[in-house]
């Protein structure tokens, strides 16, 4: 499989969203999954950079981390989870994984992207349930507990049972 097109190819079937930087974060080339999971067209991303993507909230720590992988010379690699804007001007949360690629012909830095926006969700409800029940539990003047199934382990008991 030496052939560039049938790498395109591959590259253009994977379901994470892969791009190459340089060390200025200009992107260099963009697979497929690209307009899949953001409504990019991967050429039209090529030449831009790719902190104009990301949310402004995130921009610091995720451009300190990319920085991070590129003045480390040990092949340094950084995972971080961020929100990245799409085409239609929404906002994903994408885990990207960034690690250095270098061999003869090329030199960059390879950027995996898979989107966690439904797990990112997902935790944010269940914080926010959490933060409620907690809440709820030191304010009440009745006794709750919470046992394992097995009634071996209390998992739970909140200050009212002091008063009782």
């Amino acid at each position: 499989m030496d052939e560039p097109g049938a790498l395109a190819a591959l590259l253009d079937n994977v379901q994470e969203k892969v791009v190459v930087v340089d060390d200025h974060a200009t992107i260099a080339y963009a697979n497929a999954a690209m307009e899949r999971i953001l409504g990019y067209d991967p050429e039209a991303v090529v030449g831009t950079d790719a902190f104009d993507y990301v949310h402004p909230d995130d921009l610091e720590e995720v451009a300190a981390a990319f920085a991070r992988v590129v003045e480390d010379e040990s092949n340094a690699e950084s995972t971080k989870t961020f929100r990245f804007r799409t085409r239609d001007d929404s906002w994903v949360w994408l885990e990207s994984r960034i690690s250095e690629f270098d061999d003869d012909e090329f030199e960059g830095y390879v950027v995996s992207s898979r989107d966690v926006t439904d797990r990112v969700r997902a935790e944010e409800r269940r914080d926010e349930t959490n933060t409620r029940l907690t809440e709820l539990a030191g304010t009440t003047g009745e006794v709750l507990w919470m046992f394992s199934a097995d009634w071996s382990e209390l998992l739970f008991l909140n200050h009212a049972f002091e008063d009782v």
